[in-house]
């Protein structure tokens, strides 16, 4: 049953938070060195407009800058996926073989607003790491695991949740017990702060109770059935940013890794065609 926590979801954040280290170490050492182009050069040598996120039967591979004379060629039943210092993401289908300047002059806004390169570095960690994932996950997970990335609720494995305060959490399991179950809440640090509901057969989707108090930050300990307990640490934040993509970044940043790689999986999904 995949909302039942194992010792071993310690390999899953290790092996995010690698692959995170590897990419934001890369993305940074680029705008370092644009940087220093620029201080050396003047302003002649520009930042990129934008950034490949996914290529398929298409390049400029995954992670390469573009500018206006970048070629870009996608096969016929290709596509390639192009971030925006602004944050927004748009796709290109195949077949298409010309610059990106034809690509670039639709997208580009006058006096469009770039995010800050640290904003920007998050949001190219979590296209990469969202885009390879549930390969890489489902390797040292299980096929089973696959699917418990959820931006909206606590699942298997979530150690860490950003929640706006007030506002209650949900529950998931991709698959849904095969019988009725205890699901149990506690506060770390007040064992007698203790809560208890019954996870019913059959659901994948179950609110916060609610004769549970609402979450505050802190540490907490849960369990469903007969499997011993996970930590799990609520987060809260004042607000949460209207534009997804900055909400995915900000969930990056404050280490809510499942919520983040659910909400830019969303977002790679729905990017707008050109």
């Amino acid at each position: 049953m995949a909302v039942i926590a194992h010792p071993g979801d310690n390999l899953l954040i290790q092996a995010m938070e690698r692959g995170l280290t590897i990419i934001r170490m890369a993305a940074i050492a680029a705008f370092v060195l644009l940087s220093s182009a620029q201080f050396m050069t003047g302003p002649a040598v520009a930042e990129p407009q934008g950034f490949v996120i996914e290529a398929v039967m298409a390049t400029p591979e995954a992670d390469t800058p573009i500018d206006h004379d970048t070629r870009i060629d996608v096969e016929g039943e290709g596509y390639i996926l192009i971030i925006m210092r602004d944050g927004r993401i748009f796709r290109q289908d195949g077949p298409f073989h010309e610059v990106a300047a034809s690509l670039l002059d639709k997208i580009v806004e006058p006096g469009g607003d770039d995010v800050g390169n640290g904003i920007l570095s998050s949001l190219l960690e979590l296209a990469e790491v969202s885009g390879k994932s549930m390969e890489q996950l489902g390797g040292v997970r299980g096929a089973e695991r696959q699917n418990d990335a959820h931006a909206k609720a606590i699942t298997a494995v979530t150690k860490t949740y950003c929640f706006v305060a007030g506002e209650a959490p949900g529950f998931y399991a991709s698959q849904p017990p095969k019988r009725d179950e205890p699901l149990i809440l506690r506060l770390r640090a007040s064992p007698k702060s203790f809560y208890q509901a019954t996870w019913p057969v059959g659901v994948t989707d179950l609110p916060w109770p609610a004769d549970w108090p609402l979450p505050e930050e802190g540490r907490y300990i849960w369990s469903i059935g007969s499997q011993g307990p996970a930590p799990l640490w609520f987060r809260a934040v004042d607000d949460l940013p209207d534009s997804l993509t900055l909400r995915a970044a900000l969930y990056n940043d404050m280490r809510c890794y499942t919520q983040a790689i659910a909400l830019m999986r969303q977002i790679l999904e729905s990017a707008k065609p050109l």
